[in-house]
């Protein structure tokens, strides 16, 4: 019989560069899939983030558009529809300020802040911890019909007020028009009638919506108030390199219940 010789098997590992080349081309895909999971979260929280500033944006502008509509509103006639006097309400009235401006309407026999029919005779707007508040009252004694602390929103950066002033008389042809638009300071102390609000609401969403810092304006205006890119609130800055997404939503009400004015 012939000779059959063994096999001789020879086991050989990965070479140095070998090894070196596989981990760098291992690291590569790692940083690929994460950046991709990091481009994929940015885009989710920026859909987040607009989607969330949309829908608090509108609920505002129609929640404060209806009830700006029913403002004056009373059964024996249509009332004076904003309180600009804090002795007339209980300390509370419409006022300016450099971020916030606070909302009084007088109003009888409508719903209140929680959409409930009620006697509400008098609704506030306001802002307090960045959440635009509503508050409803039975009548200008103060006596609440809705807790102070009625949240419609939140994350808002900044809440302005204009009221819009018309000089003319009923012969003429801007009757009922305005012809200026003022803050409360100026409403207050105008001889014209108020026929339409213009208010304005900055706001913010509620977490970052990027990995690193955005590019920030400079400056956002938003009504009589323009606010500058900085950390230091007493100068009117607010911080828009936070890495949060911003946006300014705007509305003109014409008001419905206008008492007759001496002109």
């Amino acid at each position: 019989m012939p000779t059959v010789l063994p096999l001789n098997f020879t086991h050989k590992g990965f070479s140095i560069v070998e090894l070196m080349i596989a981990l760098a081309l291992g690291s590569l895909v790692t940083i690929a899939a994460t950046q991709l999971f990091l481009v994929n979260r940015q885009t989710e929280n920026l859909q987040v983030g607009i989607a969330s500033l949309q829908n608090n944006g509108r609920f505002a502008l129609d929640f404060l558009g209806r009830k700006l509509m029913s403002a004056g509103y009373s059964s024996g006639g249509a009332i004076d529809p904003f309180i600009f006097d804090g002795a007339d309400f209980a300390g509370q009235f419409s006022q300016d300020g450099v971020f916030y401006d606070e909302l009084v309407m007088r109003m009888q026999g409508i719903f209140d802040c929680a959409n409930a029919e009620d006697q509400a005779g008098i609704i506030r707007f306001y802002v307090e911890d960045e959440a635009l508040r509503c508050a409803a009252y039975d009548d200008e004694s103060g006596v609440l019909t809705l807790d102070d602390n009625g949240v419609l929103i939140t994350n808002v950066k900044a809440f302005q007020v204009l009221y819009g002033i018309d000089f003319d008389g009923p012969d003429s042809a801007g009757f009922r028009q305005a012809d200026l638009y003022t803050n409360a300071t100026g409403a207050l102390a105008t001889t014209g009638a108020i026929v339409s609000v213009r208010f304005a609401l900055l706001l913010g969403s509620e977490l970052p919506v990027s990995t690193v810092s955005l590019q920030a304006p400079d400056t956002i205006r938003l009504l009589d108030q323009e606010y500058v890119n900085g950390t230091d609130a007493t100068q009117g800055e607010l911080d828009f390199s936070d890495r949060h997404l911003y946006r300014a939503f705007t509305s003109t009400v014409a008001l419905r219940n206008l008492p007759e004015v001496d002109l």
